[in-house]
């Protein structure tokens, strides 16, 4: 009889977005780990800030691993690894990443999503992502504050076609409310024409973040019925 071996056990690394504290953060990660049902090695959860501020120990912890990441999250991984040839991750789910726009474009639909996230329907949820960015900009506003010019300029759609150049599997996922980035039409077929996946959600900007278990199954499901 022929023994089956278990399958090996990821190591999965989140990077949350922007302003995003350790409080969702870590719902974040602990959503993906409860998908994954306890085939896990371990799960690495970074805000946006640690993630820029440490780079080198960021980089050991995404290679060869299974990396999510929110919004300018996928800037902190990307800068990680620039110059670098080794340390790839394995996979990149990046959800809501940036598209070049402007530092004043950005402060304007930040009053519009603050308003999307007054508005919101999981008051819960809301307040407890509230009160944990409120703790992060407490103690990381010249990070964050310095940060916004490069997200401004920041292209996900030509960084994923690079990592996919360089043998990482990335997909992208944008939703319907997003109030900072969505990608045009030339930009999608850019994307595509390097086998970068674009999937669509439903739901604000911080989807993912505000209601993670959902979203993250919801994305999962996405991927495999485009397969």
């Amino acid at each position: 009889m022929e023994l089956e071996l278990a399958p090996e056990k990821k190591s999965i690394v989140y990077i949350g977005g922007y302003g995003q504290g350790k409080t969702t953060v870590h719902n974040v990660a602990a959503a993906i780990e409860t998908y994954h049902k306890g085939n896990v090695a371990g799960i690495d959860p970074y805000t946006f800030s640690c993630a820029i501020k440490n780079p080198s120990i960021l980089r050991r912890a995404i290679e060869g691993a299974e990396v999510y990441t929110l919004s300018a999250g996928f800037m902190a991984l990307v800068n990680a690894l620039e110059g670098k040839q080794d340390y790839l991750p394995g996979t990149i789910d990046a959800f809501n990443p940036p598209i070049p726009t402007s530092v004043p474009q950005l402060c304007g639909r930040t009053a519009l999503k603050s308003w999307d996230m007054l508005s919101d329907t999981d008051k819960p949820a809301a307040r407890s992502y509230s009160r944990s960015s409120a703790a992060e900009f407490s103690v990381h506003v010249p990070t964050l504050v310095s940060a916004l010019f490069d997200i401004s300029k920041f292209n996900a759609i030509k960084e994923a076609r690079d990592m996919q150049s360089r043998g990482v599997p990335v997909d992208l996922a944008y939703t319907d409310k997003d109030r900072y980035f969505m990608p045009t039409d030339e930009q999608k077929a850019f994307a595509k024409d390097a086998g970068v996946r674009i999937l669509y959600l439903a739901g604000v900007h911080d989807e993912v973040a505000l209601r993670p278990e959902e979203t993250f199954r919801l994305y999962m499901n996405a991927k495999a019925s485009e397969i």
